[in-house]
């Protein structure tokens, strides 16, 4: 069985905060394999920038929507 978390709407400085500290956590806690988020707001609702998408990948997301 792959265990595939889905995150929605990503807004924001502090939901990629959020994620920089616990997503790699919640990753091996809950044994997912595979992460997609919804990238497309992050840079404070003005789509993603390059930071902010390097950001997501290395708190763990595996795909940005």
């Amino acid at each position: 069985m792959i265990r595939i978390l889905a995150i929605g709407d990503i807004v924001g400085t502090k939901t990629l905060e959020l994620l920089s500290k616990r997503l790699w956590g919640w990753r091996r806690e809950l044994q997912i394999d595979f992460v997609v988020a919804n990238g497309e707001n992050a840079t404070e609702i003005h789509g993603i920038c390059a930071r902010d998408a390097r950001l997501l990948l290395d708190a763990g997301t595996d795909l940005i929507t």
